[in-house]
């Protein structure tokens, strides 16, 4: 099962306080002791104690090596990768993914697709997901990000994609 948001309106505007946050919705890290996160195809991935890969590659405890990087570079289109679990605590969730056609765009607030944070210890923290803009017109004072969890204790995950294809300007 997997699910995203897919987003096609004429104008978006995201305000200052506004955003879409899709942190942690993709692929699970592992939940049982010493489990593999989840990857692409919804298959064990990120071996235990290393973070998920997905457009950039994780780290690992003691050496691991997480899954290998996968993805398009100009049309992103997959979920983030989970965590392993390390000793009981639970690997971090992949990013989500949003994908987004307008034909306007003003971002000053956030688009964000980043991995969740995983239990702590050596567990692995998820990769960053997709953020895929399609649109005209593009402006605003915004943030856009897929980075990887790791702001604790837990091995890092690896950084989400983001593409933005623009047919008129950039402001």
């Amino acid at each position: 099962f997997i699910s995203w948001l897919d987003l096609r309106v004429y104008n978006l505007n995201i305000d200052a306080t506004g955003s879409i946050d899709v942190t942690g919705r993709g692929y699970i890290g592992g939940r049982a002791s010493h489990e593999r996160g989840r990857t692409a195809g919804n298959v064990y991935g990120a071996l235990d104690g290393t973070g998920g890969s997905y457009g950039g590659l994780a780290s690992g405890h003691e050496g691991r090596a997480s899954n290998a990087t996968y993805g398009s570079l100009t049309n992103p289109q997959d979920l983030g990768s989970g965590g392993g679990n390390w000793g009981g605590s639970i690997g971090g969730d992949g990013g989500g993914m949003t994908l987004i056609q307008a034909n306007n765009m003003i971002i000053n607030g956030a688009i964000i697709a980043n991995g969740g944070e995983s239990g702590g210890s050596a567990a692995g923290d998820g990769s960053g997901g997709t953020v895929n803009i399609i649109t005209s017109n593009l402006s605003g004072t915004g943030t856009i990000q897929a980075k990887g969890g790791g702001k604790d204790s837990g091995s890092g995950g690896g950084g989400g994609r983001i593409a933005v294809n623009y047919a008129g300007s950039l402001s």
